[in-house]
């Protein structure tokens, strides 16, 4: 059954002037109704998160770095491979490989509240 996936974003480069802002939808063709939220503190090394079975096939990942001064570096393909850095304050959505079973995420030199919400395809 499709279900609809909504976000927003937006950005502003004040040195340039550019700014740009976009909503949309993304049409799943889901085949549960599953979903992963967490909240979570990252530090003293690699932390991991195994993606619930529950969850199956994922397919978009939003997350967010809610520390007011450290980054976080996460990745989805393997210890001590990252992808995305999140600086404090920042969030992202991508979409993942529906075989993602794992997030990896290392935080910079202290603890770091991480959030992030997985939806099953």
């Amino acid at each position: 059954m499709p279900t609809t996936f909504s976000f927003s974003l937006g950005f502003s480069d004040a040195d340039s002037g550019i700014a740009r802002s976009e909503s949309g939808e993304v049409m799943i063709l889901q085949k549960g109704f599953d979903s992963q939220y967490r909240m979570d503190i990252s530090s003293g090394g690699e932390t991991t998160h195994s993606i619930l079975t529950e969850v199956g096939n994922a397919s978009y990942i939003w997350m967010m770095n809610r520390d007011a001064t450290n980054f976080i570096d996460v990745g989805f393909t393997g210890t001590g491979v990252y992808q995305v850095r999140l600086l404090a304050g920042q969030h992202a959505l991508f979409p993942l490989l529906p075989t993602t079973a794992t997030i990896y995420m290392l935080a910079d030199t202290a603890a770091v509240d991480f959030q992030f919400y997985i939806r099953e395809a």
